[in-house]
């Protein structure tokens, strides 16, 4: 162990003199172009462009001397390559002003001194170490989405090469029954008011909704959060803690399989895993710490049933846990769950058609399953977590669990992570709701997306395509050149608060989150960067609210992104 810790030293310390040797070389480019200097009048005629390359090249070098070394520290044998092609750039460069030089057109002003302290080497080196964490942190959270998306297409090929005329069925039905269901609610007629600049529009309007918080003086999460934050956050985090609920995000995530752990993986750990053949069982036991002969149900593979929710149940008998992990959205057939937004009659209320029928499927497939385990380890506590459709089945699924008289004096929670609004009203099922909690990672829009929710925002967009903005005007606000006239500040207001008709029956208004609360994490401006802090959000204010526009709403929805968050939340 000494021996190892010894090697890791030394290689650090060969990495950080090669990072200062090129930073040298680069400084000392810079340093060069910046002393060269054009002689009179015939200098002039013939290096007239020496002038523009060295106001072009100073930033450049100097962007370089930050970035360059430590990228190349990172990319194994790149500060070798570096340091060569430095080095050949430096000699052909002396070489070149030689020549030139011994005409007297070209000079070195040799008063330009450089004089780098070793305390000055210091602070360049710590700011390439921060320009480089936050160019991989970058570089890796953009592989780890990417591989995400992979995952989406090789689970929809393989899921339509395996049930081919099953699926075109069931996508028909899934189609038509999404285009009655927006006709039926209204989104079609809605939608012809929005104009041909839709991305344009929405981009405004994103604005245009954070000029309405800044005039409120407001953060997006403030309306919404429940009344009483200090007894709320004792009540939810003393039920719910948050190394817990991040410890089962990673089932949740590992329901996703082979890509969403890879995925994972490489936004959270940067490393890749290219391991081939059939390592979906290998990959979730490593993602979950869950020996694989106690993944006892094992249903998360991209060609299984497409009539079934993908999970899989796992037995924790280090914390004495049943996991039921239920994936979220990944193919063309989850889609059409969650778009096919119609709502059905349940405990009293109403719910989402789709997401609770699959549900409700899912808890007929594996309950008895389940139940068989917790009579096996009387002590063990259930535990149902899901990110997404995932969340959302998680939040159906512990309704269910209150009507199973099998579960009667038994222990279970739901961690559901991003569930989208599945219930209404909440008042029915407010005592069934203790026993799940709902969890939002920033900008995420997935928990705020209802029938309803998508109704507002399309008449905001109508609103703002309807605005009297020329095409200058418009790009001025979308660059912050100018800002958002208050009357149309308020008119969006208005919109996005003042409550939708019920266009049908089968299409309730204001669809909820059916959890305890909804454990928000936002930036904490108060630390800085990259860290967050837990705030209690309350359904009904949400699901009244609606849909905030921002440009990360959809990558803060990868379950990657999620576990990202809660190392770093507090």
């Amino acid at each position: 162990m000494a021996a190892a810790t010894k090697t890791a030293e030394k290689e650090a310390t060969r990495s950080d003199l090669a990072m200062i040797d090129i930073q040298g070389q680069l400084h000392d480019l810079r340093l060069d172009m910046r002393r060269l200097q054009v002689n009179g009048l015939a200098g002039n005629l013939f290096f007239w462009w020496v002038h523009p390359v060295k106001f072009l090249a100073d930033p450049v070098f100097e962007v370089a001397e930050l970035i360059v070394p430590a990228v190349s520290s990172k990319v194994p044998f790149a500060d070798v390559l570096v340091d060569v092609t430095l080095g050949v750039t430096e000699a052909v460069a002396h070489a070149v002003f030689g020549v030139t030089a011994s005409t007297g057109l070209i000079s070195s002003n040799k008063e330009l001194e450089d004089v780098r302290t070793l305390s000055q080497l210091q602070a360049l080196k710590d700011q390439s170490d921060v320009m480089k964490e936050k160019f991989l942190n970058a570089l890796y959270e953009e592989a780890g989405k990417k591989q995400f998306l992979l995952g989406v297409h090789e689970s929809a090929f393989q899921s339509t090469s395996t049930h081919r005329d099953e699926l075109l069925e069931l996508m028909y039905q899934g189609y038509s029954a999404l285009y009655n269901f927006a006709n039926d609610a209204g989104i079609f007629e809605e939608a012809q008011e929005m104009g041909h600049r839709f991305i344009e529009n929405k981009a405004l309007l994103g604005v245009i909704q954070q000029a309405d918080l800044n005039k409120m003086k407001k953060e997006r999460f403030e309306e919404m959060l429940m009344d009483n934050q200090t007894v709320a956050k004792r009540q939810i985090l003393d039920k719910f803690p948050l190394q817990e609920a991040a410890y089962f995000m990673k089932f949740a995530t590992a329901a996703y399989g082979d890509n969403g752990i890879k995925s994972s993986k490489i936004d959270n750990e940067h490393e890749f895993d290219w391991r081939k053949g059939d390592m979906t069982a290998t990959r979730v036991s490593e993602h979950t710490g869950i020996p694989t002969n106690d993944l006892v149900s094992f249903d998360v593979k991209y060609d299984g049933d497409i009539q079934q929710l993908r999970h899989f149940v796992a037995l924790d008998h280090k914390r004495k846990k049943v996991v039921l992990a239920i994936r979220g959205t990944y193919t063309h057939r989850e889609a059409m769950i969650d778009f096919n937004g119609y709502s059905r009659d349940f405990m009293g209320g109403e719910s989402h058609a789709a997401i609770s029928i699959m549900a409700e499927r899912l808890w007929d497939a594996v309950g008895d399953n389940v139940i068989g385990w917790m009579d096996k380890y009387q002590d063990y506590e259930l535990i149902v977590c899901g990110h997404s459709l995932g969340g959302g089945s998680t939040c159906v699924v512990n309704l269910l669990l209150h009507a199973d008289e099998r579960m009667q004096g038994r222990k279970w929670r739901a961690f559901a992570y991003a569930s989208p609004p599945v219930c209404v009203p909440l008042a029915n099922v407010a005592k069934e709701a203790q026993t799940c909690v709902n969890y939002i990672n920033q900008y995420d829009g997935v928990p705020f997306l209802s029938g309803d929710s998508v109704r507002h925002q399309l008449a905001m967009i109508a609103a703002v395509n309807q605005a009297d903005l020329s095409l200058i005007q418009r790009g001025r606000i979308l660059l912050g050149l100018d800002s958002v006239d208050d009357s149309l500040i308020a008119k969006i207001h208005d919109i996005q608060r003042k409550p939708h008709p019920v266009a049908k029956p089968g299409f309730p208004s204001h669809m909820a989150v059916p959890a305890m609360g909804n454990v928000w994490m936002v930036p904490d401006k108060a630390i800085g960067n990259h860290q967050y802090k837990a705030v209690i959000a309350d359904s009904v204010k949400m699901s009244e609210t609606g849909i905030f526009i921002h440009k990360d709403d959809l990558a803060d929805h990868l379950p990657a992104r999620y576990e990202y968050v809660f190392k770093r939340v507090r």
